[in-house]
C-alpha cells in the first residue's frame, strides 16, 4: 500500500513540473494566472490527494493552504494587504473544514466531526 502512495506523488509531483515548465515556456497563455493560484494549487493537491488515498490528515492541510491562498488572491486582486490584520481570523475556520473533511474521509468509520463547526464558529466570531 506504501508503494501506492509514492506512485501518487510521484505522479503529482510530474504534473507539477510540467504546469511550471509550461508556464516559464509560455508566459502570454498563462498570463492571467496570479501568484496566489500556486498557494491554491498547493492546498487542491493536499486535497486530491487525501480523497485519492482516503486518508483524511492530508484534509486539514490542504484547506488551510488552499484558504491562505484565497486570502492572498482577495489581497492581491483588491490591493488591500492591510486586511490580513483581521484575514487572519479566517484560518481557524480553515481548520475546522479540513477537520470536517478529515472525519468524512475516514477509512475505517466515515463520521461528522462536530468539532470542526466548532473552530468554524470561533473563527467567524473573531472575524466579525
Amino acid at each position: 500500500m506504501e508503494n501506492r502512495h509514492g506512485l501518487l506523488w510521484g505522479i503529482l509531483l510530474i504534473l507539477l513540473g510540467g504546469f511550471f515548465l509550461l508556464v516559464r515556456m509560455m508566459p502570454g497563455v498563462f498570463g492571467y494566472i496570479y501568484w496566489p493560484f500556486f498557494i491554491i494549487g498547493a492546498g487542491g493537491m493536499f486535497l486530491l490527494a487525501a480523497i485519492l488515498t482516503r486518508t483524511g490528515g492530508l484534509a486539514i492541510p490542504g484547506c488551510i493552504i488552499g484558504g491562505i491562498g484565497g486570502i492572498l488572491y482577495y489581497q492581491a486582486l483588491t490591493g488591500r494587504w492591510e486586511s490580513w490584520s483581521f484575514m487572519w481570523t479566517l484560518i481557524p475556520g480553515f481548520v475546522g473544514v479540513g477537520v470536517i473533511f478529515a472525519g468524512l474521509l475516514d477509512r475505517e468509520r466515515p463520521h461528522f466531526e462536530s468539532g470542526g463547526l466548532v473552530l468554524m464558529a470561533i473563527s467567524a466570531m473573531g472575524f466579525l
